[in-house]
C-alpha cells in the first residue's frame, strides 16, 4: 500500500505528459488520487494559415536588443527564449530573429530571421535543424542551414519531440511516439550525422537533455525506483550522463527539486548547472547541489537553458535571465523547505531584494520528521510547508512552532471559511498560513453519458455507484472500450480505499474512536466482495506495470470522475462537459463530506530571520492569486483569467487582422481561403472567451454549492498521516488480508475497530 503511495505521488509528476512535472506538489502531500485537473487551453483546431508571399518572408529589419548588464553579467533579455551556446556566445531568439550576445556587452546583435520551424543547435559554431526537411548543418549568413547531414523527414514525422541538441557528430532527440504520446514511454534517440543512422533507447520519464561532453548528452529524468525504495521522501529526479555510444555513463546530480530544471554544461569547467525556486546551483563532484546564485526564477524544469562566456542563461517567464555563478549573500535569504516558488515569491524578491529559495529535494512527512529538522542544529529552514494532515496540529500542541505575530495576517485569516481559520490557530494564537489549497469533487462527465447513451440517474450512495457499475460491465464495457464507468485503476483496493476515506471523513470525531461495525458499511464490503472488478494486485506488480496500469485506465474516459476535477475551473461550456458532484454517501439523505487539501506555511522558531519570514507570509497575504482568494474567502466572487489569455486573445486577434488584410487583395480563390482561416480563428476566440479561465463563474457557482460538505479531514488523520508508521502498515496488513480472501467483511470490520479503538486510546 505504501508502493502504490509512492507511485500515486510520482503520478502528479507525471500527468502532465509533454515531458513537464505537473505543478502543485507540497512537502508532505497526502496520500491521494492523481492530480486534479489544471487550469488547461481549450483544445481547438488550428487555422491553416495561408503562407505569406515569398517577397515579403525577409523583409524585416531586426534592429540589435539592448541588454543592461550589471557587473557581474546579470540581465534580464525581454522576450528572448531558446537560449544555446557557440562559439564562446549566447544565442537565442526574440521577434522572429536569431541574435548573439556576447556577456558583458551592452547589446545583442540581430543576426537573421529565423526560418519557421528551425531550432537552434549550440556547439563549436551556430546549427540549425529542420526537423521538416531533415536538414541539420550551420547556418549561412542570411539564415539558410547548409546542410551537413539530411536525416530521414519521414523517419523523424514518427516522433514527437520535446528536446533537441546538438553534440560532437550526434543529433540527440528526447521524444514520443507521434502516434500515441504516453507517459513513461519517453524515448531518447540518437542520430549520428556522418552516417544518418539512428538508434532509439528508451528514456522513462525523461524531463530534458543537454549537451555533454565528447559527443554524450545529459538527461534529466524521473527515476520511479527512488520514489519507490525512499518511501516518497525523494522525487527521484536526477541527472544522468549518456556517452556518444548511447551508454549509461553515471549520474552527475541527483537530489533535485520539483522546480529544478535548465540543465546546462559548462565545457571549459566541465561541471554542470541547473536552476529554479529561487536559485542556480552547480553540480558538485559528489553529485550534490551547491547554490551559486539567486535568481527570481520560478521553475526551470523542461525550461532551454545554457552556458556561455561565464554566464548561465535560462528561459524564464519574462525573458532570457542571465546570471554570473559566484559567492551567495545569505543575511537576506528565506528558505522555505516545499512548496514552490511562484510569480508572488517571485515579485516579493524584485521589491524588496531578498532571496527566497524553495527545496522540494527533500519531502519531510511527519511533525516527528520537522521537530527533528528543527533542532537538528544543521537546518537552514526558516519555514516549512506541510500539509494539514501530516502533523500540523501536533506540532501546535507541542508548542515547536513560532507563532505568527502579525495583526494583517490575523484579519485575513479570520475571513476564511471556518474550516480553515480552525486547522491554522490553537487557543485563538496563529501558527500557520495557507500556502495551497484545493477542493477536488467527483463528476460526472456528461459527454460521455451521452456519447455511449448511458441514462441512469447521477448516483448518490455507494450501493448506487457500484449497481451502475455492475451494469456498466455487464452491458457497456465491451460495446465502449474507449470507455469506462469511473477509473478503476487498482480495482477493488481502489472502491475500498475510496469507501473507507469517505466514512472517516463523514464519521470520524475527536471524543470516540471511530467504528465500521455498522450495516451499510458491512453491506457495502459484500457488495464489493460480489463483483468481479480484475483486481490489480499492486504488491506483486512492477513500478513500471503499476504505473502502465493505472496511466491505461486514466487514458479512457470516464462516466463519473472520482476526486480529480478541479471545482474552480470548471466550464459548463468546455469539452467534455463535466458537473461537479459530491462524493458517495452510505445513507440515502445523508450529508457528503468533501475532503479538501490544505498546505500550510509555518515558522521555524530558530530561525534568525522570523521577521523576513512574517514580512514574506504578509506580502503573500496582501498578493493572493486568484483562485486563493476566492477558495479561502466566501465572500469573494469576482472570477479570474489565466495571465496569458489577453495575450492569446491579442494573438488570434492578429492572426484575423492579418488575414483580413489581404482580402482586398486577394483573387477569388484565395479570398475562400482566407474566409475560412478566419472563421477558424474566430472560433477559437469563442472557445477561448467560453472555456480558459483560472477560476471560471461556472466553478465558482460549483464550489459555492459545494464548499458546506467541505472538511480537511483533521479527525480523520489516521487515514493519511504517517505519525505511527506501526499503526498505519497493521492497518494496511488488514486490508491486504481482506483483499487477499483471509477475512470476510464482518471479520474486517471487527479487526478494525479494535486496531482503531486502541490507537484511540493511545493517544489520550
Amino acid at each position: 500500500m505504501k508502493r502504490v503511495f509512492c507511485v500515486l505521488l510520482s503520478l502528479l509528476l507525471a500527468l502532465s505528459g509533454g515531458g513537464a512535472l505537473a505543478s502543485g506538489i507540497v512537502l508532505g502531500g497526502a496520500p491521494a488520487e492523481p492530480a486534479a485537473e489544471a487550469t488547461a487551453e481549450p483544445v481547438v483546431e488550428a487555422a491553416a494559415r495561408p503562407a505569406a508571399p515569398a517577397q515579403y518572408a525577409a523583409s524585416v529589419a531586426f534592429a540589435p536588443l539592448a541588454v543592461e548588464a550589471q557587473a557581474n553579467g546579470d540581465a534580464l533579455i525581454a522576450g528572448a527564449a531558446s537560449p544555446v551556446a557557440a562559439e564562446g556566445k549566447l544565442y537565442f531568439v526574440a521577434g522572429g530573429a536569431v541574435y548573439a550576445y556576447t556577456p558583458g556587452e551592452a547589446e545583442a546583435e540581430a543576426r537573421f530571421a529565423l526560418p519557421q520551424g528551425v531550432r537552434l543547435l549550440g556547439g563549436e559554431t551556430l546549427w540549425g535543424f529542420d526537423a521538416a526537411t531533415g536538414e541539420v548543418g550551420p547556418f549561412t549568413a542570411a539564415g539558410a542551414i547548409d546542410a551537413q547531414a539530411r536525416l530521414d523527414a519521414a523517419q523523424l514525422a514518427a516522433y514527437a519531440p520535446y528536446g533537441v541538441c546538438r553534440s560532437g557528430d550526434f543529433l540527440w532527440m528526447l521524444a514520443y511516439d507521434a502516434a500515441a504520446p504516453t507517459a513513461g514511454e519517453e524515448q531518447l534517440v540518437r542520430f549520428d550525422l556522418t552516417t544518418g543512422d539512428s538508434e532509439v533507447l528508451s528514456m522513462p520519464y525523461a524531463l530534458e537533455i543537454a549537451t555533454y561532453k565528447d559527443g554524450g548528452v545529459l538527461v534529466l529524468w524521473q527515476d520511479l525506483q527512488r520514489i519507490t525504495d525512499s518511501m516518497g521522501t525523494d522525487l527521484g529526479i536526477v541527472v544522468d550522463a549518456i556517452d556518444a555510444q548511447g551508454a549509461a555513463a553515471g549520474n552527475i546530480a541527483s537530489g533535485l527539486g520539483a522546480q529544478m530544471g535548465g540543465i546546462a554544461y559548462d565545457a571549459q569547467g566541465d561541471t554542470l548547472y541547473c536552476s529554479g525556486a529561487g536559485e542556480i546551483k552547480q553540480a558538485q563532484p559528489d553529485g550534490t547541489l551547491q547554490t551559486v546564485a539567486y535568481a527570481p526564477v520560478t521553475t526551470s524544469m523542461t525550461r532551454p537553458a545554457a552556458f556561455a562566456g561565464g554566464v548561465y542563461a535560462v528561459e524564464g517567464d519574462d525573458g532570457l535571465v542571465l546570471r554570473a555563478p559566484g559567492e551567495v549573500e545569505d543575511s537576506q535569504r528565506l528558505t522555505i523547505l516545499g512548496g514552490l516558488m511562484d510569480d508572488t515569491a517571485r515579485a516579493f524578491m524584485e521589491e524588496t531584494g531578498a532571496a527566497v529559495t524553495f527545496d522540494s529535494s527533500r519531502v519531510l512527512t511527519s511533525s516527528e520528521a520537522v521537530r527533528n529538522d528543527m533542532l537538528s542544529g544543521a537546518s537552514d529552514v526558516d519555514i516549512y510547508v506541510l500539509n494539514v494532515l501530516l502533523g500540523v496540529q501536533p506540532l501546535m500542541e507541542k508548542n515547536y512552532l513560532a507563532p505568527i505575530e502579525s495583526e494583517a495576517l490575523q484579519a485575513d485569516v479570520a475571513s476564511m471559511y471556518p474550516q480553515v481559520a480552525q486547522a491554522l490557530t490553537m487557543d485563538g494564537v496563529l501558527y500557520a498560513y495557507p500556502q495551497q489549497f484545493q477542493l477536488v469533487s467527483w463528476a460526472v462527465n456528461e459527454d460521455a453519458c451521452e456519447a455511449v447513451g448511458w441514462t441512469q440517474p447521477t448516483p448518490t450512495t455507494f450501493s448506487e455507484l457500484l449497481s451502475q457499475l455492475a451494469l456498466w460491465e455487464a452491458e457497456y464495457a465491451e460495446q465502449y472500450p474507449d470507455y469506462s464507468y469511473t477509473q478503476l485503476y487498482l480495482g477493488g483496493t481502489q472502491l475500498l480505499s475510496q469507501a473507507l476515506t469517505q466514512y472517516a471523513l463523514m464519521y470520524a470525531t475527536d471524543d470516540a474512536p471511530l467504528r465500521f461495525d455498522t450495516p451499510a458499511f458491512v453491506a457495502l464490503l459484500e457488495q464489493i466482495e460480489g463483483m468481479d472488478l480484475g483486481e490489480a494486485n499492486a504488491e506483486e506488480m512492477s513500478t513500471e506495470e503499476l504505473m502502465s496500469s493505472v496511466m491505461a485506465a486514466l487514458n479512457r474516459e470516464a462516466l463519473i470522475d472520482t476526486l480529480t476535477t478541479d471545482v474552480l475551473t470548471v466550464s459548463d461550456d468546455a469539452t467534455p462537459r463535466k458537473r461537479p458532484i459530491a462524493p458517495m454517501v452510505f445513507t440515502e439523505g445523508e450529508t457528503p463530506a468533501i475532503q479538501a487539501s490544505l498546505s500550510v506555511y509555518v515558522l521555524n522558531p530558530n530561525s534568525p530571520r522570523l521577521d523576513l519570514a512574517v514580512q514574506f507570509l504578509e506580502y503573500v497575504s496582501a498578493h493572493p492569486d486568484d483562485r486563493m482568494r476566492i477558495a479561502l474567502h466566501p465572500q469573494e466572487d469576482e472570477p479570474a483569467r489565466p495571465a496569458d489569455y489577453e495575450d492569446k486573445v491579442a494573438e488570434l486577434q492578429g492572426e484575423i487582422d492579418a488575414l483580413s488584410a489581404q482580402l482586398e487583395t486577394a483573387d477569388a480563390v484565395m479570398v475562400g481561403e482566407l474566409q475560412d482561416a478566419i472563421a477558424q480563428y474566430e472560433s477559437q476566440l469563442d472557445v477561448l472567451e467560453a472555456t480558459y479561465w483560472a477560476v471560471s463563474p461556472d466553478g465558482i457557482r460549483y464550489f459555492r454549492e459545494l464548499a458546506p460538505y467541505m472538511t480537511l479531514g483533521l479527525n480523520a488523520d489516521f487515514f493519511f498521516n504517517v505519525e505511527d508508521a506501526s499503526a498505519t502498515e497493521a492497518l494496511n496488513d488488514l486490508l491486504l488480508r481482506y483483499l487477499d480472501g483471509q477475512l470476510n467483511a464482518q471479520q474486517l470490520v471487527a479487526e478494525l475497530d479494535q486496531k482503531l479503538e486502541m490507537m484511540y486510546l493511545e493517544q489520550m
